[in-house]
């Protein structure tokens, strides 16, 4: 007998930017490390799906140089339920989740320095507490670089 997966909303149009998509993941995240065993199944659960669904991934550029977009783990908007490979998106009409950072303050929370990934495949924020600590940290940091628009 298989089981489907979940089948989650796509809620990225409920985010007025990307101030509140961070906030929105940093909630989620909370409540999760408030637990005191914090385990994700690697199954294609809801609290997995949600997490790849509204975590920030990518710092990803748009046509636009001087404007990137935050992606979640499937290259799509944050809160945006599609698959890698499912509805393709073009990042430049997304603007909700739209910021302008310079490549230091990318640099400054990315997992890895010289790059834009705000976690990493072999330690995402899923696999265990300290992965999702570390992973809060980085997303502290980016919501202080991040300007709600006027």
């Amino acid at each position: 007998m298989s089981t489907k997966s979940p089948e989650l909303p796509d809620i990225s149009a409920s985010h007025r930017n990307a101030l509140a998509g961070i906030k929105h993941a940093l909630l989620y995240l909370d409540n999760l490390l408030a637990k005191p065993r914090f385990q994700i199944p690697k199954s294609e659960t809801a609290a997995y799906m949600q997490m790849r669904r509204d975590f920030p991934y990518v710092i990803h550029s748009t046509n636009d140089p001087s404007v990137q977009i935050l992606v979640n783990r499937n290259y799509k908007p944050l809160g945006n339920s599609s698959r890698t490979g499912e509805d393709w998106v073009n990042y430049d009409v997304c603007t909700n989740m739209h910021l302008r950072l310079s490549s230091t303050e990318i640099t400054s929370v990315s997992v890895f320095k010289g790059d834009q990934y705000l976690f990493d495949d072999s330690a995402p924020p899923w696999s265990g507490r300290s992965q999702a600590e570390a992973y809060r940290i980085r997303l502290q940091e980016l919501r202080k670089l991040v300007t709600s628009p006027e």
